[in-house]
């Protein structure tokens, strides 16, 4: 977690002027603003835009399909990723990443609260996951069960290793989006959302994975009435 993450933002290029609070005793005068502040409508853009830069200079690489995600390579491999997530940065990688990428970080922006291993985070319990990934999608629907006579639809996307562990990463229940007049149809539609999201996940994954978001995870879809 990082400290007063807003004031370590880009300058703006515009001028702005704060008229100074009463305490500070600045009568018939103006402040020129030289950093973001809480309140402003752009200060999370000008934080992001100096965490883009710092980290691109360390050598990062944005993600094409997700923009708050860095990747790291050496020699066409792997070696550190991370995340930005409002003041918080969720990394992962070798001694090497931690040592030329995070280290500079830990300084740049001086990170205070860091947590490491098995962990929870904005409600999620975050641990690692050896082994080969796939992506596991559970599809249902129930025709006509509104009470306005539509259909509702839901899935979740599981995230398998190799070992059996599983997690699950993205999941949702809601109307179905159009007037269906079977169940299979209301079943496809459900299908049809949870692979949209499946996609999403898989090209992320293989983007990490092998540095490239044409190589994907394999999707396994299960289903009920098809």
């Amino acid at each position: 977690m990082l400290k007063l993450h807003f004031f370590k933002g880009s300058r703006f290029l515009e001028k702005i002027y704060l008229r100074p609070l009463r305490e500070a005793f600045c009568q018939n005068k103006v402040w020129l603003l030289n950093k973001c502040v809480y309140g402003l409508a752009d200060a999370s853009l000008k934080w992001y835009e100096k965490v883009k830069k710092t980290l691109v200079s360390c050598g990062g690489r944005m993600s094409h399909v997700d923009p708050p995600i860095f990747y790291w390579y050496r020699n066409g491999k792997l070696i550190g990723l991370l995340v930005v997530h409002v003041d918080d940065f969720l990394w992962a990688g070798t001694n090497e990443f931690e040592k030329v990428v995070i280290d500079k970080l830990r300084k740049e922006f001086n990170i205070g609260k860091e947590e490491s291993n098995n962990f929870k985070y904005v409600g999620l319990q975050l641990s690692h996951l050896y082994g080969a990934l796939k992506l596991i999608i559970y599809s249902d629907a129930s025709f006509g069960n509104l009470s306005d006579g539509n259909s509702q639809g839901g899935h979740i996307i599981l995230l398998c290793g190799s070992n059996g562990q599983f997690h699950p990463i993205s999941w949702q229940s809601q109307k179905i989006r159009r007037i269906v007049r079977s169940t299979l149809a209301a079943e496809t539609l459900s299908l049809a959302d949870a692979l949209d999201n499946s996609i999403f996940l898989s090209t992320l994954f293989g983007e990490l994975l092998y540095n490239q978001s044409s190589k994907c995870i394999p999707i396994k879809c299960i289903i009920d009435s098809i």
